[in-house]
């Protein structure tokens, strides 16, 4: 059945509860509401009233687990999927573990007995197989979710053939979801054992993927290095080519950020080896001899003397800007000063001329004030006489 014709159904489930509440109640009386809040409801009403609010409760409690829980055919069909995605993305990876190990141990004991041995033979044929251009952390990530995905759906899968069995359901239809089920449960102990056995060994995939980026991005280098059997000329002009080749036209310091870089890759690649968990030694050596060519390129370069010059420059431009700054940070102190001081005149010159105004207001009120005494003065007041008639 679809939503919108339950949801139909639903409405008019509550309006005719609201009409058997209004009119189909239990026979009572005609009364005085006054005599119904004086008495208040007998006990045969509030236990009817209670019955009445519990049954309507329970229906619409069942109307709604029937409404909104997807049916058996669609918990089954999303085993199935979810299933088939895991096989399509997985299958790989654990036939991978399977072909190494000849068979992925069933119980935990011996899954962490696997996991905590070291074997580079698998962990580098798996990088150079299955993961390629990957990142460890996104093949981890999208293989939990996989995981994720399939726990739930097991766990409606049980759910469901628990309902079904108690309430007589389809035999068939519990059959084909316990097949199901199975076959999640079977998938997710390999799948869970392959997640934790590279989670486990992430940092030797890192240490991987930095060797890898430095291999590429110094390529020039270590190749001159390999070739000229540490010949210096000729690995100094190699490393000054590259210098050249990187050079930014945005900059005019290319040794400079040369080495700043050389550096940087330097000590990610020391705190690489510097946290491995586990003697990985063909990991290990290979990385510190790569590390040890970079600091010999690295060397290089800061043994030139443009290099030097640059630094030289560097400092020059660095102090000629900070006098600039501080010149700017000057004038604008003085341009502050100068408004503060202009804001200020102004400040006075307000002041001054209410001043004025205020004297020139008092000067004319005296003026007003001292002809109304000579008037008065001019102008005596005239006795008052009396007239008796």
């Amino acid at each position: 059945m679809m939503v919108a014709p339950r949801l139909v159904v639903l409405m008019l489930l509550f309006s005719h509860a609201a009409f058997a509440g209004n009119h189909y109640g239990y026979p009572r009386r005609r009364y005085d509401p006054s005599e119904h809040y004086k008495n208040g409801p007998s006990a045969v009403e509030t236990v009817a009233a209670i019955g009445c609010l519990a049954a309507i409760g329970y229906g619409i409690y069942k109307f709604c687990d029937w409404l909104f829980t997807p049916s058996d055919e669609k918990v089954l069909q999303r085993g199935i999927d979810e299933l088939q995605y895991a096989h399509l993305h997985y299958d790989g990876a654990i036939g991978f573990m399977e072909f190494h190990y000849s068979a992925i141990p069933d119980n935990v004991r011996d899954q962490k007995r696997l996991i905590q041995s070291v074997n580079e033979a698998v962990l580098y044929d798996y990088a150079i197989s299955y993961k390629k251009d990957t990142s460890i952390n996104g093949i981890l990530t999208n293989m939990g979710s996989v995981i994720s995905s399939l726990q739930s759906a097991h766990t409606s899968l049980a759910e469901r053939i628990k309902k079904l069995r108690n309430n007589d359901g389809n035999q068939s239809m519990i059959t084909n979801m316990q097949q199901v089920d199975q076959e999640i449960i079977g998938l997710l102990c390999k799948l869970e054992f392959v997640h934790e056995y590279f989670s486990h060994h992430r940092s030797y995939y890192h240490l991987f993927d930095l060797e890898a980026r430095l291999l590429h991005a110094y390529e020039f280098e270590l190749n001159a290095i390999n070739q000229s059997q540490m010949n210096p000329v000729y690995v100094r002009e190699a490393v000054r080519a590259s210098v050249m080749r990187q050079a930014s036209a945005r900059t005019g310091y290319a040794y400079m950020h040369y080495v700043d870089r050389a550096q940087a890759d330097c000590n990610a690649l020391g705190g690489a080896l510097g946290s491995l968990p586990y003697n990985y030694a063909n990991r290990i050596g290979a990385a510190g001899v790569l590390l040890h060519n970079l600091k010999v390129i690295h060397t290089i370069v800061v043994a030139e003397d443009a290099y030097h010059q640059e630094v030289l420059a560097y400092k020059k431009e660095q102090l000629e800007k900070e006098r600039i700054n501080a010149e700017r940070a000057k004038a604008a102190a003085a341009a502050a000063q100068a408004a503060a001081m202009q804001h200020q005149a102004w400040e006075m010159q307000k002041q001054n001329q209410l001043h004025a105004q205020q004297i020139r207001v008092d000067s004319e009120r005296n003026a007003i004030m001292a002809t109304q005494t000579i008037v008065n003065a001019l102008n005596p007041p005239q006795p008052q006489v009396n007239v008796y008639v």
